[in-house]
């Protein structure tokens, strides 16, 4: 029966220990822009709405207006620099074990305050990010994908306005506009002319398509991670409890024999 005390300790050390199973850069791994700062200052959803609002007031930028979207475009864009985060052992080792032993993209984290907790953030991560700040104040978002991308559409004023924090591309005349606007002639290719070789742009944004509005974004990555993140911390109770129980029934058993 010892076992089981044995099984409650291996399923609990996982958790007192930070290291990661999956390799994180320490550093941007291209040219662009990232503020170390900002990844201090903003460690969940509360601090990025706190700091898009704090900064709002202070140059005194209309909500919805195009200043108001190219201020959080920045924001989100200096926060993270580009390459996927994982999950650590610590933080939900079962999420862990299992990109790094079946599949990567089970520990690529989904949960906007968990992607917020590093400064690294693939493109869909930092989309996630944009969905759920969109989320809270009450505007309506689509996810953008293409074969080898992903992207937001933010609705501001009734108009669909395009975000693309992670390749970090710069609209011509600086006028944010919607992903159906630049799917017209060459306008996609000339946003991304600094950004992408024109040999690149095919691969990496072809097929485009929208997401439902206000749809959850990676539901079903989202519930194995809350799910598995709770079974982390949490697994080791169920031997140790059953082990009680048993120790416990068995004691009751031997009083009855000497009755």
């Amino acid at each position: 029966m010892k076992y089981l005390l044995l099984i409650s300790f291996l399923l609990l050390v996982p958790n007192f220990f930070p290291a990661h199973l999956i390799e994180l850069p320490e550093s941007k791994v291209k040219e662009e822009d990232f503020d170390p700062v900002l990844t201090k200052r903003i460690q969940d959803m509360d601090d990025l709405e706190n700091f898009v609002d704090s900064t709002v007031t202070a140059r005194g930028i209309i909500f919805e207006s195009e200043e108001y979207a190219d201020l959080l475009s920045s924001i989100v864009r200096l926060r993270f620099f580009h390459s996927y985060s994982h999950y650590s052992l610590r933080e939900n080792w079962l999420a862990a074990v299992a990109g790094r032993f079946f599949w990567y993209d089970l520990s690529a984290i989904v949960i906007p305050d968990d992607i917020l907790q590093y400064p690294m953030a693939a493109c869909s991560q930092q989309s996630i990010v944009l969905m759920e700040f969109f989320k809270r104040k009450r505007l309506p978002y689509r996810k953008v994908g293409f074969d080898g991308h992903f992207a937001v559409e933010g609705n501001m004023n009734g108009r669909w306005l395009y975000f693309d924090t992670n390749m970090e591309p710069e609209f011509p005349d600086g006028k944010r506009t919607s992903l159906s606007y630049l799917l017209k002639d060459d306008n996609l290719k000339e946003l991304y002319k600094n950004v992408l070789r024109p040999e690149q742009i095919p691969t990496a944004l072809g097929h485009p398509y929208y997401g439902k509005i206000n749809e959850l974004p990676a539901p079903q990555a989202s519930l194995f991670h809350h799910a598995t993140g709770f079974l982390s911390h949490w697994l080791w109770l169920i031997p140790l409890l059953l082990y009680g129980y048993i120790s416990r029934r068995d004691r009751i058993k031997k009083r009855a024999e000497l009755i």
